[in-house]
């Protein structure tokens, strides 16, 4: 979407008045906001979901030599977050 948008800023004047490739920009733009909300929406919701998983654990399944970690880990392009459990 960042390269969209740049390319419609930079075809496209102060006045909304856009050359082909500025519309052509708009238009792919337009269609992608639908995709990007659902996406923030699924990150959203996982992240919830794992917060409730980590922090309801149970103490007494702590103490029987089980367990939850969170952690950040090196991925391809950025950083990962893991989730990891053992029982």
């Amino acid at each position: 979407m960042l390269q969209e948008k740049g390319e419609r800023d930079s075809n496209c004047n102060d006045q909304k008045v856009c050359n082909a490739e500025g519309f052509s920009a708009n238009t792919r733009l337009r269609n992608l906001a639908p995709v990007n909300a659902v996406a923030w929406g699924a990150t959203a919701a996982g992240l919830g979901l794992g917060a409730y998983l980590v922090l309801s654990h149970p103490k007494k399944a702590r103490s029987e030599g089980t367990s939850t970690t969170v952690g950040v880990s090196p991925a391809g392009s950025g950083l990962g977050l893991d989730l990891r459990g053992t029982f």
